[in-house]
């Protein structure tokens, strides 16, 4: 598949397209163990079309998530820096 129409299809449809992809992918891997399959680079072009979808799935998702949730401007909230600093002031105070 391009990738230009994985784009352009819905979330339903990609997760329903990996599902198919994995189903024809299962059924290529018997094949395989059974001497059937003459064409084992079918084998790779479906493991990255499902990665291709896969990756888009991702990116739409968090797309989604990051769009509908806002973030928030807690000014309260420690950095790592500030944190390190207050345990070293707490070990400090106990020390003496």
């Amino acid at each position: 598949m391009k990738m230009q129409e994985i784009l352009k299809m819905s979330l339903e449809e990609l997760e329903n397209k990996v599902q198919s992809l994995k189903k024809e992918l299962f059924y290529l891997r018997f094949e395989l163990a059974l001497g059937k399959l003459t064409n084992t680079a079918q084998l790779r072009k479906l493991k990255k079309s499902i990665a291709h979808i896969k990756t888009v799935l991702t990116q739409k998702n968090t797309n989604l998530k990051s769009t509908s949730i806002p973030k928030e401007n807690d000014s309260s909230s420690n950095t790592p820096e500030e944190t390190t600093e207050e345990l070293k002031k707490k070990l400090k105070n106990q020390n003496q």
